[in-house]
């Protein structure tokens, strides 16, 4: 006998959760609303048998997590804050053939989080979390393989993403000096 299992139990009626074409075989699409984001896990045991009694299942993760700190240098006589990041060309869809792990796919999104105005702190020390395991943290498809983006190309990137071939971070800012609280 062989076992697959996946949590969060509800996938299969989200929409993003494409069902098993074989014993191993599912696809799944990342939401781009953080809020509909659900921490995917799989388990697996195979070759099982009836004499084998209670089967014993290990989940495994099976996207990424991404969070986000933020900081100013010490020296600058700047206030920043930080209203938005997006991450920009980011591979959204991905399959898994053996129920462990997920390949990513090639179907792009770009995943944004707006922010209240989130003011930095000053030095590595004082390093502000814009994002928490409990507050905004994207799951992320996996990323592998893919071509860098060669910043000194000629690419203009815009909010529909330009010409930009590779994946990117978008980090939407305020800055003012502190002396007089003129925007920089």
């Amino acid at each position: 006998l062989n076992f697959l299992a996946l949590y969060p139990t509800t996938l299969s009626g989200d929409g993003n959760f494409t069902a098993p074409t074989g014993y191993l075989a599912f696809g799944y699409t990342v939401p781009t609303t953080i809020a509909n984001q659900k921490d995917v896990m799989s388990a697996i045991a195979a070759g099982k048998t009836s004499s084998d009694g209670e089967i014993a299942l290990a989940f495994t993760h099976l996207l990424t997590q991404v969070v986000f700190k933020g900081y100013v240098e010490e020296s600058a006589n700047l206030k920043v804050t930080v209203t938005g990041i997006s991450l920009c060309n980011v591979i959204s869809d991905g399959s898994s053939t053996t129920g462990t792990a997920l390949t990513a796919g090639t179907t792009k999104a770009t995943y944004d989080i707006a922010l209240t105005g989130t003011e930095l702190g000053q030095g590595s020390a004082s390093a502000v979390d814009l994002t928490t395991t409990n507050n905004n943290a994207l799951l992320m498809m996996p990323q592998s393989g893919g071509t860098a983006w060669n910043i000194s190309s000629t690419i203009t990137v815009n909010d529909g993403d330009g010409g930009a071939k590779g994946s990117y971070l978008k980090v939407l800012v305020k800055v003012q000096n502190k002396t007089n609280n003129d925007y920089v």
